[in-house]
């Protein structure tokens, strides 16, 4: 929300406004929000990634990210039981010391057999996409900008259209 990324690098960072990203953890079979964070502008996708699992109460089956969460402390933060379904970086490579890049690894040899986007269809990785449903509900209902002014009242705002859309969800 705010200035965007272009914007900074063109102009230079403006010490009055600064933008902050919702990190979405949700349920893939009907949307439900199991947590949220929100961080500033600086903090990578997969460093909130970890905030956003250790969130989830109950049991995670499968996890379903976009590449940039295609990162060693973000992978080995996650169950061993848990279905990564995170692509990994085009010019990826295989890992045998690391035991959490083991999902990885199958996935890296798998693409190089069939191809990324049959990949994709196998293991159901389009699920994700429900996921930026839930995201697209958000800015549509509740627009793209935060009303409250302090980190923690934001915090707690976007919790509590969270729960709104949760709602939504339960009614529909």
């Amino acid at each position: 929300y705010g200035e965007g990324e272009w914007k900074v690098r063109k102009h230079g960072y403006n010490k009055y406004r600064t933008w902050r990203k919702l990190h979405m953890g949700s349920d893939g079979v009907d949307l439900e929000i199991l947590s949220v964070t929100l961080t500033k502008n600086d903090v990578d996708d997969a460093e909130a990634g970890k905030d956003v699992i250790d969130q989830v109460k109950g049991q995670i089956d499968s996890v379903a990210g976009d590449g940039a969460y295609d990162k060693i402390n973000f992978r080995s933060c996650l169950p061993k039981d848990v279905e990564q379904l995170i692509p990994p970086r085009k010019d990826g490579v295989v890992h045998k010391k690391k035991r959490a890049l083991r999902q990885r690894n199958k996935a890296i040899e798998r693409i190089a057999e069939i191809g990324r986007v049959d990949w994709k269809k196998e293991v159901g990785y389009h699920i994700r996409s429900k996921s930026e449903v839930n995201m697209y509900r958000y800015k549509v209902i509740f627009g793209q900008k935060l009303k409250a002014r302090k980190s923690d009242f934001e915090d707690c705002e976007i919790r509590i259209k969270s729960k709104i859309l949760n709602k939504f969800v339960e009614l529909g």
